[in-house]
This record gives structure tokens, sequence and C-alpha cells, in this order.
């Protein structure tokens, strides 16, 4: 595993392989491995990087609780898990209430999440009372919903901070879903690394050489669907830009069992998932991978 790990880094690391190649006089280049480059000086880089960290990052955001999230992820289909990442953009400032945002906030009821989910309010209803047997929803004296503080919420995150990752509202609404594949996403996002965004076993290991990312395989057994049907359902959601894969031969491995001869590595996008403060933390290559989604 020594050996992949370092490939991988190599891969994700900001330096480049081989020589740089400009393409154009647009101030980008391409390396040997066929990775896009600014063409800058390192000062430059540096600057921008430190601009970046001292910037307050004011996206939207709501607050998911990895470990927590096993309870609900391990329990529901993946059509309602992803009604519940749908929801996300919708959940008010401290309160947890499902509603309208903006400068009138306002609750929304089953004819409102029903045009989020995009299905008929009868089967709204259906879904919503499912996500309350699970305790992910919770209903107010007055009638409205409110999402379990236990597994997502709006406010300061506390001693928690290292367990939690954000959802970004504004690009998590851009995405064109159906529930099953906002489900397949939200299964992910437990298993999100903090460094790099890769899918991996151990997302709260600290030691790069010892994180064990998951391929397809692994991936299937995770979200409870086949390898194949995994590989349709990554192709429509990289094709969303909700993530990029990257495909290493399983001869880098001493112990793969993904059958089609490769390993491939899954990383959410940045953009919209994320463990860290700002998105200038992350590593150029990997913001690079989004770039144009």
């Amino acid at each position: 595993m020594g050996e992949m790990h370092r490939r991988i880094q190599r891969l994700l690391s900001e330096k480049p392989i081989g020589k740089v190649t400009p393409i154009g006089d647009n101030g980008y280049g391409k390396d040997e491995a066929g990775r896009i480059f600014m063409l800058e000086s390192a000062e430059a880089t540096e600057r921008k990087r430190a601009v970046g960290h001292r910037k307050r990052d004011k996206r939207h955001f709501t607050f998911s609780h990895m470990r927590n999230m096993h309870e609900v992820t391990d329990n529901l289909s993946n059509k309602l898990c992803g009604y519940i990442l749908m929801l996300q953009p919708y959940i008010h400032f401290k309160t947890n209430i499902i509603g309208i945002q903006g400068r009138n906030p306002m609750p929304l009821d089953d004819k409102g999440i029903a045009k989020i989910f995009g299905i008929h309010v009868k089967h709204t209803r259906t879904a919503l009372s499912k996500l309350k047997d699970a305790d992910v929803l919770e209903q107010t004296d007055s009638g409205y919903y409110r999402i379990n503080d236990r597994y997502h919420f709006r406010k300061k995150a506390g001693g928690d901070a290292a367990m939690l990752v954000k959802t970004f509202h504004t690009t998590l609404k851009t995405l064109k879903l159906s529930a099953a594949e906002a489900g397949f996403l939200y299964k992910l996002t437990p298993f999100v690394h903090y460094e790099t965004n890769l899918i991996c076993e151990n997302p709260f290991e600290e030691v790069a050489q010892d994180v064990r990312y998951m391929n397809k395989t692994q991936i299937a057994k995770c979200v409870g669907i086949s390898r194949q049907k995994v590989e349709e359902v990554l192709r429509r959601l990289k094709k969303a830009g909700a993530l990029v894969t990257v495909e290493r031969r399983a001869m880098l491995l001493e112990n793969s069992d993904d059958g089609d001869g490769r390993d491939t590595l899954v990383i959410l996008n940045p953009r919209i998932f994320s463990r860290l403060q700002g998105e200038n933390g992350y590593d150029n290559t990997i913001l690079q991978m989004f770039a144009g989604l």
C-alpha cells in the first residue's frame, strides 16, 4: 500500500510531473501526466494563498456530523438520503427549520417541500413520514419541519469541528440529480478525507500513508448497489460536476479487488463539500480538476 500512496500523493501534489509545456499564450501549461498548471511565480502563488486564508469564507453552508450520519446512511435508502441532501440549502440558521431563506424567511409546508423533491405531494408526505420515523426530521408544535441537529445544523461548529463536513448551498442547488443520485452522493460524505476530499475508509486518519482510499467495489458496498451501477452513477455525477474520478492501474496495489484491473479513486467537489476553512486550503491540483464544472 505504501507505493500506491506515494504515487497518489505525487499525483495530487502541487508539483508537476516532468516538464510543463505551455498551452498557447494563456498563462497555463500541461505536465507529462496531462495536468494543467498556471504558469506563475512561486511568490505570486504564495501571496494568493496567504490572502485567501485571511479572507473569511462567506458562503452559506450546512454542517453535517460525519460519524452520526452513519446512523442515517446505514438504515435509509439512497432515495430518502437524497431527499435529506436536497433539504440542506433550506435549513434555517440556528433553528434548523426547513424553509425559504432570504430577507423574508418562511417555513415550508408539504407542498413547498414537494417542489424541492420534484415529486407529488402525496409521495412527499410518505417520504417525510419515513424521515420522521428515522429521527432525521422532527415536527414542531406549529407543524413546521426541522432537521435533527444530531446530523445536520447551521450554527457554530463548537468542539466537534474535526468531525464535520460542510455542504455549500449555492453550488449544491446547481446540481441536476435524481433523488437516488443525490442519495449516492450523500452516502459518500461521511467518508471525505480532510485534506484531499478523496473518499476513504478512514477519513479521520492524519498520516497520509495510512489512509485507505475506497475503490468502486468498496463504494458499491457502502451505498448498497452493484458495482456496475456504481460506474453508471459515477459517470452521471462526474458529468454534473459533483465529483471527479482518478484511475490508477491496480498493479500499484498489493491487495486490489477492483475487478477491471484498475483502481478508481473518487474526489468530491470541494466547492460543494468541504472539511477545510475556505477552498484556498486545498491543493491547487485538486481545484484544477473541477475547473469549469
